[in-house]
Order: C-alpha cells, then structure tokens, then sequence
C-alpha cells in the first residue's frame, strides 16, 4: 500500500465528523448513476470507466471515484474496504460497509 492510501485515511479517521460517515453510503449509491454504459467523453485513464459528466474525473490525478483510494476516496466502494477496516473507527464501519 502507498503511503498517500495511509495519509488518506488517517486524516479521514481523525478529522471527519459523525455526520460525514453517515452520509457516505448514500453518497456513494447516488453517484453510480452517473456512471456509462456506453463511451463518453469523460473516461478515467486509470480504471477506464466512462462517466455522464466530467466532474468524476479528476484532471490533475487522472483518477475517477471508482478507482480512488486515496485522492478523494468514497469510502463504501469496495475498494476502499481494506482501508476502513484496517484505518477507520470500527463504530462507523456499519454506516460505509452495507448491503443491501
């Protein structure tokens, strides 16, 4: 793992609120709808993923929210999973890791 995953969530873990974990399911579910099917314009250069609109991709890290695990990471995609469990309070682990 990269130290920037680590900085990441050591810096979520000890300056994130109460009300910042309860929301990052929803957060989370309600951005894969702007997720493509089909090409578009906007797509990742790391996970190649298309998107509806251009501001899922940051520019300066050629990273989108599918694929970030330390830049502006979500942290109920999957991929993050390691991440929280491993660097995030168990109390909020509920509220990120769900399903439904």
């Amino acid at each position: 793992m990269n130290n920037k995953v680590r900085d990441t969530f050591e810096h979520i873990n000890k300056f994130w609120k109460k009300e910042y974990y309860e929301t990052c399911y929803l957060e989370w579910e309600q951005i894969q709808q702007f997720i493509s099917h089909e090409p578009t314009p906007y797509q990742c250069k790391n996970c190649e993923t298309y998107w509806t609109k251009v501001l899922f991709i940051n520019k300066h890290e050629n990273i989108c929210p599918k694929c970030d695990t330390w830049c502006q990471p979500f942290l109920s995609n999957s991929i993050n999973f390691p991440f929280v469990l491993k660097y995030i309070n168990l109390v909020y682990h509920f509220q990120i890791i769900r399903k439904e």
